[in-house]
Formats: structure tokens, C-alpha cells, sequence
């Protein structure tokens, strides 16, 4: 079990948006195997609102 929650990135756009194509590239590679458990998965990444 991984439970992680972060206070943030400090990225660039393009960082931002490499991140993200590094994790679909990550869950693209686990997503069609059918072992015997399953697991839920929850990750988000957005520009945190100014204020």
C-alpha cells in the first residue's frame, strides 16, 4: 500500500507536462495486466490555484 500526499512541485509548464507523460507512460505499462488482486490508483497533477 502507498499512501502519498505532496504540499507540491515547484515545475515549469514543460516539466509539468513531461511528469505527466511520464506517468501515463508508467500506468500505460501495468494497465492490461490481469493479475489475481486488484488495486484502485488515484493520482492527480494540477496548477495549484494562486491565493
Amino acid at each position: 500500500m502507498l499512501n502519498f500526499w505532496s504540499a507540491g512541485l515547484r515545475l515549469s509548464r514543460a516539466e509539468a507536462k513531461a511528469l505527466q507523460r511520464e506517468l501515463w507512460e508508467v500506468y500505460a505499462r501495468y494497465e492490461h495486466r490481469r493479475g489475481p488482486e486488484k488495486y484502485v490508483l488515484h493520482l492527480g497533477l494540477a496548477p495549484k490555484p494562486e491565493g
